[in-house]
């Protein structure tokens, strides 16, 4: 029963670990575009669509960290792996955030092919593009965190990251010659 607790306890960490991630990605990214549309005068309000986002691109991350998507990277250089793993994301979010709207559309029309013609006629490629790439650079910057903990260990990382100190000097080389 133990073990079953801190099993789940170490899943609500990343989950709340990841989670968090996405929301300090999203809420800046959010608040540069309301910066960028208050030069226009065009005022947005959109905290909440920034929390929901954050919690579930959180867990749907988790959730596709535990497959095999990017195993067959494991072996190349760490770039190739972030890269890999950032667009499958991306893209698992963008058919996603499409069947969110055919949904969307569904529930006003009364039928599904209702509800693709409302996502079709309410897409914005601009917008969608630029959800996109934003999307991509936030998985980009978890894909790195994300390899440095593995290769490193959490535990290292987090003294890294939070404590004071956490930087340690290397270690010097065991067989030096001419020394």
């Amino acid at each position: 029963m133990a073990r079953l607790v801190d099993r789940a306890k170490s899943e609500v960490v990343e989950v709340v670990a990841v989670t968090s991630y996405f929301l300090a990605a999203f809420a800046t990214i959010g608040l540069v575009t309301k910066l960028f549309l208050l030069e226009f005068g065009v005022e947005i309000a959109g905290v909440g669509k920034v929390v929901v986002a954050a919690l579930v691109v959180g867990k749907v991350v988790v959730v596709l960290d535990k497959t095999n998507i990017g195993e067959r990277f494991q072996s190349r250089a760490v770039w190739k792996t972030v890269l890999y793993r950032a667009l499958i994301y991306t893209v698992f979010v963008a058919v996603v955030l499409f069947f969110e709207k055919v949904f969307h559309g569904y529930r006003e029309a009364g039928t599904l092919s209702g509800g693709l013609d409302h996502a079709l006629d309410h897409a914005h490629f601009s917008r969608g593009m630029a959800t996109s790439i934003c999307v991509f650079v936030t998985f980009v910057g978890y894909g790195l965190f994300a390899e440095l903990k593995r290769t490193v260990g959490r535990d290292r990382l987090v003294r890294f990251l939070f404590e004071d100190g956490g930087r340690q000097a290397p270690e010097p080389p065991i067989d030096t010659p001419g020394t």
